[in-house]
């Protein structure tokens, strides 16, 4: 067969993800092309992509493909595509603005169609009588597993953190108000095609830095900072029923998502850094983080090697606010023989959650907002204890979460 791939970015990290998957797929005997990104913007997307280039057609590239298959991540199938394309969407992140599309779409695919999550419904919070959604997992490399890496260590590191921290910022003092036509006015002066954006189109990109003081932007900040529970891995139902519009799509999908992020990292930025006033050695590393706290000695710029930090460090740290256990971060620490802790989530056994595969306090260490600091030094107090885990998570990723074992998943499903 032949396969196409359209990761959900141009990042690094996608790009890589869709060629593991693709090489997976290879194997069996398929012909495979995987995109340099998306072929389409994502609807709620406030950020600069390609898309905004002159000349690009995102119906025409529909229109071209002419494999057997195309997979994308974060996108449902276009109304460009030739009908005799099978469709697979695979979301890896679920938008409040995605959920009633999502629904609709399930209902009335093509059979011959699929729909991927990266974990069990209820992690996005679909209903388990949902029908046409299946989990589809990330997947470890192979030749991670059995790289030099996992050799003889020197620690750098008692405990790191990577991820980016959110961009979601703090409304500024003593502001210059405007109302949301104002605001729009402003928009479509110095971005004219704007308008028809704003009133026809999905793929509508607005600077949400001047909807700061709008009044739904306050009210559902408040809300969500109200709702979320930091580090217990389930977010509360999104209000659907208050979305009236574009404007209010693009502003709720951002605070939706980027709240519970930021407060997660703030919370575990607390943790670590009473770590680090223990003596501990302890580094924070991603995009946003050095931006954000320039005055923190143990914050860094994204490393280009993640596996390396995993490696050279005694504990990696992960959370999510969905409760996904079985993510690349996870797998990825895994792969080079690292340990990682998590907190809990009500969802934990859950195909995607953490406790489906993996024993708490066995093969993971458990941690909780309450008990961060202590777990952390439980654990790197007992070597022998984290040695184990990662012998035998080595185990366990070679016998169920290969990159291998995903692509045999989708070529049985295919069927």
């Amino acid at each position: 067969m032949k396969i196409y791939l359209a990761p959900n970015t141009a990042n690094i990290y996608d790009i890589n993800q869709a060629n593991e998957l693709a090489a997976g797929l290879k194997q069996h005997g398929n012909d495979i092309y995987v995109f340099k990104g998306p072929i389409k913007q994502h609807h709620s997307d406030y950020r600069p992509t390609q898309f905004q280039q002159s000349g690009y057609n995102e119906r025409k590239v529909y229109q071209e493909v002419n494999s057997d298959i195309l997979i994308e991540v974060n996108r449902l199938r276009s109304k460009y595509l030739k009908k005799n394309v099978r469709h697979i969407s695979w979301f890896q992140d679920v938008r409040p603005s995605d959920y009633k599309k999502l629904v609709e779409y399930a209902n009335r695919m093509d059979p011959d169609d699929m729909i991927y999550l990266l974990g069990d419904k209820k992690h996005f919070g679909f209903s388990s009588s949902l029908h046409g959604i299946k989990c589809l997992l990330s997947g470890a490399s192979v030749r991670t597993i059995n790289s030099e890496l996992r050799g003889p260590k020197s620690f750098k590191y008692d405990l790191n953190l990577l991820g980016y921290y959110s961009s979601f910022k703090e409304r500024p003092p003593l502001p210059f108000l405007s109302s949301r036509s104002e605001i729009l006015l402003k928009e479509i002066l110095r971005r004219p095609k704007s308008l028809v954006d704003i009133v026809f189109s999905e793929n509508i990109q607005i600077n949400l830095d001047r909807f700061f003081y709008d009044e739904f932007f306050v009210r559902h900040e408040v809300a969500i900072k109200s709702k979320y529970k930091p580090l217990t891995g389930v977010l509360f139902e999104p209000d659907l029923e208050e979305i009236k519009n574009n404007i209010d799509k693009v502003i709720y999908d951002y605070l939706y998502i980027e709240i519970p992020r930021k407060l997660d990292r703030n919370l575990l930025f607390e943790k670590i850094q009473a770590l680090y006033y223990r003596d501990k050695k302890v580094i924070i590393a991603g995009l946003n983080w050095p931006e954000s706290f320039p005055s923190s000695p143990f914050v860094s710029k994204h490393v280009d090697k993640p596996d390396e930090l995993y490696n050279s460090s005694k504990i990696t740290i992960h959370n999510n606010t969905h409760g996904l256990g079985i993510h690349s971060r996870v797998l990825d620490c895994m792969a080079v023989g690292g340990f990682v802790m998590m907190h809990p989530s009500p969802h934990s056994r859950l195909p995607g959650g953490m406790d489906s595969t993996f024993e708490p306090d066995v093969n993971y260490g458990l941690y909780s907002a309450d008990n961060f600091v202590e777990k952390v030094e439980e654990w790197l107090a007992d070597d022998e204890r984290r040695k184990k885990a990662i012998t035998e998570n080595k185990k366990i990723l070679l016998s169920k979460h290969l990159w291998e074992h995903r692509a045999e998943q989708i070529l049985r499903d295919l069927k």
